[in-house]
């Protein structure tokens, strides 16, 4: 298979599927699969790699993306495949997001404690009452700008506590990372020739590589001490399954949950805690979206509904039935504008996306979504023809 090193033309080789020591420039390129004009090439035009748009936030402000050139894409995911990828599978549970192994529902089933009684009522029928764990402690908190954050000597640094030099690390932290403009407003396409001091290099939100870095390079700068930190208070408070504390991560979201419930003034404090733990490291916490639940509010985790078991809330789906199900009886073109949408094509995006969600947290409930869903496709498709 040939490309080649201008865009249109640059070579790949077949890399032999072992282990592979990573030296220098050399073998490192030669490990991707790629020859190291090519990935020189990438390092040295790299602002030229990247399309940088924005997309709305919900909050009224702009998420910034870097979508990866062609070249550079296909040289991402065959980094990502070779090194990233095995690097993760050594990561704990504690880890869920952008890993093939791990769904949103499995970040959110962790922290639904087992109850013999909960657990064993019949359906539709309350359980007596008793000291549940499903009704212990609940933190949520939020990272600020996750990926920028993530800066280059942070991915050097990973690299390097794992055993890799200084120089690969280097040229791994560089693959990884785009320049990001600093609070002053400093221009994305207009960094070259201003002072090194105005911007600094961070994980590009877009690239194939960057879940699975900011994965790694979260974990070894927080991670790790926050589950010292609620490993100590297990020791110390003598907790077990289902009643100890328990931490996760899925991507910027943090939760702690625990199966015994504490004055609100000691969850405060807990929450200081690990909040200094992750500001010590360099990232910072996003303090209006922290929440400390009581025991009997309902707790939301990832867009799910965690009371008791998984589930999705239930006013949304019954939005998204109403929607589909009009979709199947009056047509898409019907709809979209009702929606909130401009276009058929956009609502269905939307819908496949909601639909496929509610799949995987209640496979019931989504199945009859997809079926009445697929008949409003078919009728659309017979409509325009």
């Amino acid at each position: 298979m040939t490309y080649g090193f201008t865009e249109s033309t640059f070579e790949t080789i077949t890399v032999p599927d072992t282990e592979f020591l990573l030296l220098d420039d050399c073998t490192l390129a030669f490990f991707i699969g790629f020859r190291n004009k090519t990935m020189w090439h990438l390092l040295q035009n790299k602002s030229d790699q990247y399309k940088v748009f924005h997309i709305p936030k919900s909050n009224g402000k702009k998420r910034i993306i870097h979508a990866p050139s062609p070249l550079m894409k296909v040289f991402l995911h065959r980094l990502h495949a070779r090194l990233l990828l095995p690097l993760q599978e050594q990561l704990g549970d504690h880890v869920t997001a952008y890993r093939p192994s791990r769904s949103i529902v499995d970040a959110v089933s962790r922290h639904i404690p087992a109850c013999d009684i909960c657990d064993t009522a019949p359906k539709g029928q309350t359980p007596q009452q008793h000291t549940c764990p499903k009704q212990g402690v609940y933190i949520k908190m939020d990272l600020k700008n996750f990926f920028p954050s993530t800066r280059r000597a942070w991915i050097r640094h990973y690299f390097q506590s794992i055993g890799y030099s200084f120089h690969v690390s280097g040229l791994l932290a560089n693959l990884m990372t785009v320049p990001i403009k600093n609070s002053k407003g400093i221009d994305d396409d207009k960094y070259r020739g201003t002072p090194r001091q105005q911007f600094f290099h961070g994980t590009p939100q877009g690239a194939p590589t960057s879940g699975a870095i900011c994965n790694l390079v979260a974990n070894h700068r927080f991670d790790q001490r926050i589950l010292e930190y609620f490993n100590d208070r297990n020791k110390r408070e003598g907790l077990e399954s289902p009643w100890d504390w328990r931490y996760s991560r899925y991507a910027d979201d943090l939760t702690i949950t625990c199966g015994q419930d504490i004055p609100a003034a000691e969850k405060k404090e807990i929450a200081k805690d690990v909040t200094q733990i992750v500001e010590s490291s360099g990232y910072k916490i996003n303090r209006a979206k922290t929440r400390i639940a009581s025991a009997f509010y309902r707790r939301k985790m990832l867009g799910i509904v965690m009371n008791q078991k998984p589930n999705i809330e239930y006013n949304e789906y019954l939005r998204i039935r109403a929607i589909v199900h009009n979709c199947m009886v009056s047509g898409i073109e019907t709809q979209h504008e009702r929606a909130g949408m401009t276009t058929p094509e956009e609502l269905l995006q939307y819908l496949r996306g909601k639909v496929s969600f509610i799949r995987q947290v209640h496979s019931d409930k989504g199945d009859k979504l997809k079926a009445e869903l697929d008949v409003a496709i078919d009728n659309w498709k017979a409509h325009d023809k």
